[in-house]
């Protein structure tokens, strides 16, 4: 039996059996803006809108006149926990994170380019346990967020 065929029928079972599968890059989101996510961050050379800031900059010489866009995406988390020995065993409190960005951008009259600026929210990490434990007999929260955000200027 060739490796090919079997490699083939071990990746067919764990797909056919596994009740589970989430997928993610990271602290990095799939896509930036509208066109990029439902294209699942397959973007590079589409770019449209002002996200192009963040992707590809030449994608801004599709853009002609004026443009003002943002986007916001949700996040949601599943399985993030707090065990300790102090009788903690906590869900994190903060299941859904919110997370968003967008640009401007204008055709430049006496050249051919569009140049524009943008803000985007890059990813991000961290849980929230309200309630927690200590070692003191007392109840306190707890978080340890972490957060990447970019400012980008830039021509097409």
């Amino acid at each position: 039996m060739h490796l090919f065929t079997r490699l083939s029928g071990v990746a067919l079972l764990f797909a056919l059996f596994n009740p589970l599968a989430l997928a993610t890059n990271g602290i990095n989101l799939i896509g930036f803006g509208t066109e990029s996510t439902l294209m699942g961050g397959a973007d590079i050379a589409v770019a449209r809108d002002t996200s192009a800031l963040n992707t590809n900059p030449a994608g801004l010489t599709q853009i002609h006149g004026l443009a003002f866009d943002g986007f916001a995406s949700g996040l949601r988390t599943f399985d993030l926990t707090h065990k300790d020995s102090f009788g903690n065993e906590k869900h994190a409190d903060n299941e859904y994170t919110f997370l968003g960005g967008g640009g401007y951008a204008a055709s430049l009259d006496s050249v051919p380019c569009t140049a524009g600026v943008g803000l985007f929210s890059q990813g991000g990490a961290g849980g929230v346990f309200k309630s927690i434990n200590t070692a003191f007999g007392n109840r306190d929260d707890m978080s340890s967020l972490f957060g990447i955000a970019k400012v980008i200027p830039g021509v097409g």
